[in-house]
C-alpha cells in the first residue's frame, strides 16, 4: 500500500474506527522499506486523494513530508504543500490527556507544525 492506498482506506475506516486508521500507518510505512528504485518511489508517494477529513489528509501530508525527508531527498513532494496548520490540535489516537504533552514532544516536526499530535513511535510497526 502507499499513500494512495493509505487515504482511499482512510477515508472508508476514518468515522467508525478511527484507531484502526492509526494502525494502517506503520503498515504502509513498512511497504516503504521495500521501494527500491525511483520508479517505485514516485508509485509510493503519488498524490492521494482526499479522505474527505482535513485532519488525516494533513496527516498524511505530514508523514510523506517526514519520510522524504529521512529518504535524503531534497525539497518534499509537491503535494505536500501548500499547508495551512489545523485550527485547533488533533490528536488521532486519543489516548489519555496525561500523555498528551510526551506525545507532543515526540511527533516529527512536519506532523508537529500541522497542529496534529502523532508521535514516532506510532509510525513503527510492532
Amino acid at each position: 500500500m502507499n499513500y494512495s492506498g493509505l487515504a482511499r482506506a482512510i477515508s472508508e475506516y476514518k468515522d467508525s474506527d478511527p484507531i484502526y486508521c492509526t494502525r494502517l500507518i506503520p503498515r504502509t510505512l513498512q511497504m516503504l522499506g521495500l521501494v527500491k528504485d525511483d520508479g517505485e518511489a514516485a508509485w509510493f508517494y503519488e498524490t492521494p486523494p482526499t479522505t474527505g477529513d482535513k485532519r488525516w489528509d494533513a496527516l498524511i501530508a505530514g508523514i510523506a513530508t517526514h519520510t522524504w525527508a529521512l529518504s535524503g531527498k531534497p525539497g518534499v513532494p509537491d503535494w505536500t504543500l501548500p499547508f495551512s496548520p489545523l485550527k485547533d490540535w488533533w490528536e488521532p489516537a486519543q489516548i489519555s490527556p496525561r500523555w498528551t504533552f510526551w506525545n507532543m514532544v515526540n511527533t516529527p516536526a512536519s506532523i508537529r507544525e500541522r497542529k496534529i499530535i502523532f508521535p514516532s513511535a506510532w509510525l513503527v510497526a510492532v
